[in-house]
């Protein structure tokens, strides 16, 4: 060590072999040889007279014009005492060195400008290597010794403001407490120093510095790091906006330690960066990112917590092209917090939320990564700037907060969908199926907002907008989504565990709400055919499918209910009514298809039809079929419908002697299969009810008034009926027993 800190011996003007005897430097060193015992004593007293006496003979040296004789006491001290075993040597050699800048800087002042500046990097050089001494003393003494230097040197050390820096980080950790005390008077110093000087500051090399440090966990290093770059970031001319990425993750690993003056310190320093990047707009958030996504989601430390999110949403208000770059793991971090119970952490995701959603999707290409060329094709290709959105990522993050967020997550997440469906429906199609289920989950939710708004996900997915042109391929897409949804629902519907009871009608009815009721039912009982028709295609495969053939009634007789009592679809009731159209036919041939797995469905649909005479016709073959307890409840049902408003005006043909042959005949076949109940009791008293004076009554005043059966378009009985015996049949040959 001691030859790596030996000044150089030409630069100090030094003969090799010595110094001669008419040396004018020989006084003077002479002087301080006779202080080098002195300068080694125990005692500080002794040492401190013996620096306060190589400080007069350096002053003396200089006045007399042997300046270049100071080195060569720099280097005697060196030597001898700073480099020595002996501790105390150790300590009078920095002692010493400080009486030497002291002595400096006092001609300085009264006569030779400048004269410090020459040795200023000599002196710091032997001081700051003392830092390192195993003896706690010296390390002392290399503190008084610094401070006496830069407290007569002032702007002199701002050059080696980094090197002193890297020592002040080590030793305000040190383990005694004395030291300590030495490293916090340096700190406040050079802090009054930086501060007043209107200097330039090298800024990089800093930043290392503290990056490398940032990680520690002593709370007096952490405090110094911080308060360095809070004087630093007041300099007038020092940013370290474009240095962030290197030290933010120190920065808030700093921020989330207990110790709350730290976290103020760190709080009002990461504000004030936030102030300089929004007039600056000089910083890159991608880098960024990386590091505050980890932060906010972080509930340990609420302030740490809050900072991030902040951040977070400043970035996305400046720089929302390259945030978006973010968007599914922002996604991931920002929706849960939607429903948090500090209004600070919910109000700042609210707005990231928003923000993100204010982006342009429709300026994103397929494919990123593929040049645009002019209109014509021709010239250059330019690869666009656009950020790497991952729709995939994305929607997996949506599917994961759907299913365990909050009702404020759900809703964010659904309103996701459809602005992502609307800013870019042919590239969301290849998700369909995943997203027919989640969405159907959801429109399960017991919150009833979160359920609307999932069928309104699903009703505008599978729609194309009235009046505006699309592709032919957006059509087939969406009818393609509504159609994997009906079948999924349906699905679900059949479970003999009732997966879907007590929120069917509530889904059907809210679709019928978004869709329009015709439409629905049209692509409801389409489904229905369509899943019979996979089932009886697997019918010889696999026991799964036999069930599942077998439990298409269950789906049907509660379709069937919906269909009948709810007011949303009294439009398509009378439309199957009249029978007065080929497409009303159509939808009633097509329900009495979806529903012939449910002989008692079945019947219901004929008899909402007025087909009174093919109800006539079901009704026989339910005699031949096997009647069972849940056969007997629907029929029950079935009574209290034709007691409700959608039957009135079968109960008023009652009396019309047009309609009333086969209609009765109906009844009271009705009647009989019933078993003695309440629904038997309702329905006889409604045909005991009617007397054969009423009947012969109302026969002659339809024969006066020349009324006449309305226009119908006729069904297709037999083919119906084969089609309703083909059903029957398949569904005992799937039977196990």
């Amino acid at each position: 060590m001691a030859g790596a800190l030996t000044l150089e011996k030409a630069a100090a003007g030094r003969a090799p072999d010595g110094l001669s005897v008419a040396s004018p430097h020989v006084h003077g060193l002479t002087i301080i040889r006779a202080l080098i015992q002195r300068l080694s004593d125990k005692t500080y007293k002794k040492r401190r007279g013996a620096a306060l006496e190589v400080q007069q003979t350096v002053i003396e040296m200089i006045k007399s014009g042997r300046i270049d004789g100071v080195p060569y006491v720099v280097d005697e001290v060196h030597t001898r005492l700073v480099c020595s075993t002996n501790t105390n040597a150790r300590r009078g050699g920095l002692m010493a060195l400080a009486a030497v800048a002291i002595a400096l800087a006092d001609i300085q002042a009264s006569q030779t400008p400048g004269i410090l500046s020459q040795f200023i990097e000599r002196l710091l050089s032997i001081v700051l290597v003392s830092f390192s001494d195993p003896d706690s003393g010296v390390r002392y003494a290399a503190s008084e010794a610094l401070y006496n230097i830069a407290k007569v040197a002032r702007s002199l050390v701002l050059p080696y403001m980094n090197r002193i820096f890297d020592v002040l980080a080590k030793v305000i950790a040190d383990t005694d407490e004395k030291s300590q005390q030495g490293a916090g008077l340096l700190d406040r110093l050079f802090k009054d120093i930086v501060s007043e000087m209107d200097a330039e500051i090298s800024v990089e090399p800093f930043v290392e510095l503290v990056a490398q440090r940032m990680y520690v966990l002593d709370p007096n290093t952490r405090m110094f790091l911080v308060s360095w770059v809070v004087v630093l970031q007041s300099v007038p001319g020092v940013t370290f906006v474009p240095y962030l990425p290197r030290f933010l993750n120190g920065i808030f690993r700093i921020f989330s330690d207990e110790n709350l003056n730290l976290q103020t310190m760190c709080e009002d320093l990461l504000n004030d960066f936030l102030v300089e990047m929004a007039i600056e707009k000089d910083f890159d958030g991608a880098a960024m990112m990386p590091t505050l996504l980890h932060f906010a989601k972080q509930e340990e430390c609420f302030r740490a917590r809050r900072m991030a999110l902040t951040w977070i949403d400043e970035i996305a208000s400046l720089d929302l092209m390259s945030t978006m770059s973010f968007a599914p793991r922002i996604a991931a971090v920002v929706l849960p917090a939607l429903s948090a119970t500090a209004n600070e952490i919910r109000e700042t995701s609210i707005s990231i939320n928003q923000a993100m959603r204010k982006f342009n999707f429709e300026s994103l290409k397929a494919d990123p990564d593929v040049p645009s060329r002019d209109a014509d094709g021709s010239g250059p290709a330019v690869v666009e700037e656009q950020p790497r959105f991952d729709l995939t990522e994305m929607l997996n993050v949506l599917a994961q907060q759907v299913k365990r967020g909050s009702a404020a997550t759900r809703l964010a997440v659904l309103r996701w969908i459809l602005h992502l469906h609307r800013a870019m429906t042919i590239r969301l199609y290849p998700y369909i199926d995943a997203l027919s289920l989640m969405l159907l989950r959801t429109a399960c939710d017991p919150d009833d907002k979160v359920a609307r708004l999932a069928l309104e996900c699903v009703a505008e997915m599978g729609t194309c907008p009235d009046g505006e042109i699309v592709p032919a391929v957006q059509h087939e897409l969406a009818k393609r989504s509504l159609v994997d949804f009906l079948k999924r629902f349906l699905v679900m519907l059949s479970d003999p565990k009732g997966v879907l009871e007590g929120r069917m009608s509530f889904i059907v009815v809210n679709l019928a709400h978004y869709l329009g009721p015709e439409l629905l039912w049209t692509e409801l009982v389409q489904a229905e055919l369509d899943v019979s028709a996979y089932c009886d295609s697997r019918l010889s495969v696999s026991h799964e499918s036999q069930s599942s053939l077998i439990d298409t009634d269950i789906a049907a007789h509660k379709l069937c209910q919906i269909f009948l009592l709810e007011p949303e679809f009294a439009p398509v009731r009378q439309l199957i009514r009249g029978l007065e159209t080929e497409g009303a036919r159509m939808l009633f041939e097509k329900t009495y298809k979806a529903w012939c797995s449910s002989p008692v469905s079945t019947l219901s649909i004929c008899l909402l039809a007025e087909e009174y005479r093919h109800a006539c016709a079901v009704l026989s073959r339910l005699a031949d079929l096997e009647v069972t307890v849940q056969t007997g409840h629907e029929i029950g049902l079935l009574v209290e419908a034709i007691e409700s408003p959608t039957f009135l005006h079968m109960r008023m043909q009652l009396t019309s002697a047009v309609h009333n042959a086969y209609l009765l005949k109906a009844l009271y076949g009705l009647l009989m299969v019933l078993p003695q109940s309440r629904q038997y009791s309702i329905l006889r008293t409604r045909l005991d009810s009617l007397s054969d004076a009423a009947l012969a009554l109302n026969r002659q005043v339809s024969q006066e008034d020349g009324v006449a059966a309305p226009t119908r378009v006729a069904i297709d009985s037999p083919q119906l009926l084969a089609f309703f015996d083909l059903v029957q049949q398949r569904k005992a040959a799937a039977r196990p027993y």
